[in-house]
């Protein structure tokens, strides 16, 4: 027998977007790969709000996997990162490749935004090795490990990051965009929101005294 390694086996996928009409797809993987449920407002907000950064992958018309990440940003900070929430494929069509070409989706798009972002961002349950693994493949990097981070047995959990590499063919940078508006204003109102509890405890506690 060859003592050389054999190459891994890969398939060349197309990507679809998810759609009203697909987004049951979506529930299915999640619900036969992934260890924890989401409501079905989640879905929703896949295909309405991150369709820009969420895809199927397809192998001869049929879904075998999927992605679906969104524009966040820093609570401090004006820095703005993408949240990769689903990454997934069925067992059968592991280990071909198709995880990589659908995070190279997502890099191909941020890479090009007009308005910087600054890295990848996600979660992984730190039990999950070949998932951590294919991630440090992929370059990102353990941020921090986070105790009963999932509400399940074994929830424990990696926070992990990845820089992005700007494609230097990428227009150049604009103004903010109508997405980056809209997340910043969620920002300020949720930190407004946050003040006026403090403010309205406060002055509870005052009244009481």
């Amino acid at each position: 027998m060859s003592t050389e390694v054999a190459k891994r086996k890969t398939v060349s996928v197309g990507l679809s977007e998810l759609t009203q009409h697909n987004i049951e797809n979506l529930k299915k993987l999640v619900g036969l790969c992934f260890p924890i449920q989401y409501e079905d407002d989640f879905y929703e907000k896949c295909h309405l709000n991150y369709n820009e950064l969420s895809r199927f992958a397809t192998v001869k018309d049929i879904i075998v996997g999927a992605v679906s990440c969104r524009l966040e940003k820093e609570e401090d900070s004006d820095k703005f990162f993408v949240h990769i929430m689903i990454l997934l494929t069925y067992e059968k069509y592991r280990r071909l490749g198709i995880a990589h070409q659908l995070m190279q989706f997502v890099y191909k798009v941020v890479s090009n935004a007009s308005f910087p972002v600054e890295y990848y961002d996600l979660h992984v349950q730190k039990v999950n090795q070949s998932a951590v693994n294919f991630y440090l493949k992929e370059g990102f990097e353990v941020v921090e490990e986070l105790k009963d981070y999932y509400d399940i047995e074994n929830g424990d959990a990696l926070h992990m990051r990845k820089k992005v590499e700007r494609d230097p063919n990428a227009p150049p940078l604009a103004a903010p965009s109508a997405l980056q508006k809209t997340i910043t204003e969620k920002h300020k109102k949720g930190k407004a929101k946050g003040a006026k509890k403090i403010e309205q405890k406060a002055a509870e506690e005052e009244a009481a005294n």
